[in-house]
């Protein structure tokens, strides 16, 4: 099995939770250990994972300096309050893999 994820280097707190399920409707982050436990009882190896949080950062922040770019064809479009909205929730979400709270990686696991 390989896949990439958005995880978490450490809990979330309650406020920064509930902020990334307001904004972007995410509602639960694995860290690394939890995917290893949970192969481990369905009876996967863990073979590697390759962490990809420097790359998955630059992106973010690119795709927000290009979403922040389109903000009157947004607003013209959607309105303001849907850009401000979009906009301060997007920021909080790169703001936490900026601060090395949440992750990217790449994962490997093996069924024997």
């Amino acid at each position: 099995m390989v896949f990439s994820d958005i995880m978490s280097h450490q809990t979330l707190s309650a406020p920064d939770a509930q902020q990334l399920y307001d904004g972007m409707r995410f509602s639960e982050i694995a860290t690394l250990a939890d995917y290893q436990q949970w192969f481990e009882q369905v009876g996967m190896r863990w073979v590697r994972a390759i962490d990809l949080s420097a790359e998955w950062t630059r992106i973010l922040v690119d795709r927000h300096a290009m979403y922040r770019s389109l903000k009157d064809a947004t607003v013209a479009r959607l309105g303001q309050a849907h850009f401000d909205r979009y906009d301060a929730a997007y920021a909080h979400f790169v703001g936490l893999y900026q601060s090395g709270v949440l992750s990217g990686a790449w994962v490997v696991a093996a069924k024997d």
